[in-house]
């Protein structure tokens, strides 16, 4: 499961050609058709804790199908997941697939200040990757892990 940190935008996409910036108010209230078409819209993917390669890519692909999204760890956590590098992420978005980007190092997901310095980690991660700034990143939680959350305005 990922949570999000910072919801600016979704994908860690540079070949999108589009501003990093949120949309402008009021396309968050279109009563437009595409609108309504686009919030009932599910994405299909995978969350990968190994380097995506064309081996791994074609396994997916031919058991599942098509990803539209492939979850992607910000760094290696020795044991359980290798990080996201740029290669990767050339070669997912060369299939056309976004790249959320899930951060993984942390140990408490409870307090306030705790939630901050995660935050400020995973963003130092995402610079040092060059991820472009305003891309939401995502923080994973697992079944057992003990969290609380306070939902408020995001910045």
């Amino acid at each position: 499961m990922a949570f999000p940190i910072t919801l600016n935008q979704f994908i860690f996409d540079n070949n999108s050609g589009k501003s990093n910036d949120p949309p402008a108010e009021e396309s968050y209230n279109s009563n437009s058709d595409q609108s309504d078409r686009d919030k009932d819209k599910l994405l299909w993917g995978v969350d990968s804790a190994s380097q995506t390669d064309e081996d791994l890519y074609q396994c997916v692909k031919s058991n599942f199908g098509d990803p539209e999204v492939w979850g992607r760890y910000l760094a290696d956590k020795e044991g359980v997941s290798e990080g996201l590098d740029c290669d990767e992420t050339v070669y997912l978005h060369d299939k056309d697939v976004k790249v959320p980007v899930i951060y993984n190092h942390f140990t408490v997901a409870t307090g306030y200040d705790n939630g901050a310095e995660e935050a400020e980690q995973a963003i130092d991660y995402a610079v040092e990757l060059g991820v472009p700034e305003g891309v939401a990143l995502f923080r994973d939680i697992e079944p057992n892990s003990p969290v609380n959350f306070r939902v408020g305005n995001m910045h």
